[in-house]
């Protein structure tokens, strides 16, 4: 290496030291822009702890009145007020209490709810286990599963499965069928058939097509199960 090349060499790397001191932040700017972080984070926060008391409140209100309508029998008409303003004419189907329902066979089990009305949970049954134990294949954790047909609906805003209970109409080992009764001869039914290790799921939207067939959105956010020996997690 020749001097002319090492000098060169010298002042690029002054020139780089010099830019990077002369735009890294003052002390001063370090501590307003750790401050706005600190504000945005805290408003944050603040705006999510509020959605979730009024969602609470809401929940809570509308757990009441179906109480009390639960207690004396009929429907409350407070609460046929209250569902029908928070979800429309989906608003009779909201009424029901959560139950499992199950449908089985020699490969696997599926569990459903009355709630929503949709697969919760699933574990094999055709002898494999989970890697390290004796405990049958899971296919994803039930109480991280959120599985939905959500539609919006003018005036009120997003309604899904998720809001509605739906009553068994018939139940066997292989097909269930489940029916969200929505008042005026409407309805949501849903037939599921086992076959295999396939759940087959058919849809009708009775009396209510008209408010629902455009945007019908089917969502699945789950979290599996580790249950074979694989990379480390």
């Amino acid at each position: 290496m020749d001097r002319n090349t090492l000098t060169g060499l010298v002042l690029m790397m002054a020139l780089l030291l010099g830019y990077q001191w002369y735009m890294a932040p003052t002390d001063e700017e370090v501590a307003q822009w750790e401050a706005e972080q600190a504000r945005l984070t805290a408003e944050e926060d603040s705006t999510a702890a509020a959605d979730y008391a009024a969602s609470q409140a809401a929940l809570n209100a509308t757990a009441q009145l179906q109480a009390a309508s639960e207690n004396d029998g009929n429907l409350n008409p407070e609460l046929d007020a209250e569902l029908r303003r928070r979800f429309g004419e989906f608003g009779p189907g909201v009424i029901g209490t959560d139950r499992d329902l199950v449908m089985s066979n020699d490969q696997v089990r599926v569990t459903f709810n009355t709630r929503g009305g949709l697969p919760v949970a699933a574990t094999l049954q055709d002898g494999y286990t989970r890697y390290g134990g004796d405990e049958p294949v899971s296919l994803w954790v039930r109480e991280q599963s959120d599985m939905n047909v959500a539609w919006d609906v003018p005036g009120v805003g997003r309604v899904g499965f998720q809001d509605l209970h739906f009553k068994p109409i018939s139940e066997g080992p292989t097909q269930l069928v489940l029916e969200s009764d929505l008042g005026d001869n409407n309805a949501i039914r849903v037939v599921h058939k086992l076959e295999g290790y396939q759940v087959k799921t058919d849809i009708n939207f009775m009396g209510v097509e008209r408010l629902t067939e455009r945007q019908r959105l089917f969502t699945w956010n789950a979290l599996g199960q580790r249950n074979e020996k694989g990379l480390q997690w």
